[in-house]
């Protein structure tokens, strides 16, 4: 398989980046309502902590097949929500509105629709 490792590369690279832009957006979204991000730390590390990582990207990725319309619904609300803070559509608001689209088109896709 020529070029793998560059393509495996490229891949990992794509996930570290937009977890690096969702940190970002984290971060601006709440030191725009006045709260500390370091307030939100113990709460985004909590769900993987305990998982080797090896195993963290199969969690998340069994967790959206399994939930992908309960989550779609659960960022609707939440980018309602933000939008009451007064969080705009570039920051936090602009990932969870990609994020819901993702998981809804995953869902049809799921559910053969």
């Amino acid at each position: 398989m020529g070029g793998s490792a560059t393509t495996i590369k490229t891949l990992a690279n794509i996930y570290y980046k937009g977890i690096q832009a969702l940190c970002l957006e984290l971060a601006l979204s709440a030191w725009k309502v006045g709260i500390d991000p370091q307030l939100l730390a113990p709460l985004v590390v909590k769900p993987v902590e305990s998982l080797p990582k090896e195993e963290e990207m199969a969690f998340w990725i069994i967790r959206g097949i399994l939930q992908a319309e309960r989550k779609a619904a659960e960022l609707e609300s939440i980018i309602k929500a933000c939008e009451t803070m007064g969080c705009q559509a570039d920051h936090a608001g602009g990932n969870a509105q990609t994020s819901e689209d993702r998981f809804r088109l995953r869902a049809q896709e799921l559910s053969g629709g």
